[in-house]
């Protein structure tokens, strides 16, 4: 074997370490997000959400939060394909929840269904929904 096909040889045994060590690593990193995935599900399976969901959607009157629903903000929230949380802050009975209840009714009508999404009502009173 000549002194280039050695080199060559060599050469092509290094990138195929590097590429198993790639594909291990992206292996690893896939247990992790399921891992994390799973601690996930459990957890929130432990919370109830119907009754939270159905009592705000019996609270509040045909078209509030129309003006959320129509905002620019939720709008390109709701187009865009690289974030997938959506975060409303304000203090305590400001109807973020009511607000929640109708942002989740208008995801559920224009989702497909093979398509799934989740919510969560965490309400100050109930540890169990805040840990």
């Amino acid at each position: 074997m000549s002194h280039q096909a050695l080199i060559s040889f060599c050469a092509d045994l290094s990138l195929g370490a590097e590429r198993r060590q790639r594909e291990k690593d992206k292996e690893a990193e896939r247990r992790d997000r399921e891992k994390d995935k799973a601690r996930m599900l459990e957890w929130l399976s432990r919370l109830s959400f119907r009754a939270p969901y159905d009592q705000r959607c019996e609270e509040h009157l045909e078209g509030t939060g129309s003006w959320f629903l129509n905002s620019e903000i939720y709008q390109e929230w709701k187009t865009c394909k690289e974030s997938d949380l959506l975060w409303v802050r304000g203090k305590p009975g400001c109807g973020k929840s009511v607000l929640a209840a109708v942002t989740a009714t208008d995801l559920k009508l224009e989702t497909e269904p093979e398509v799934a999404f989740a919510f969560a009502f965490c309400q100050r009173g109930d540890e169990s929904s805040q840990n």
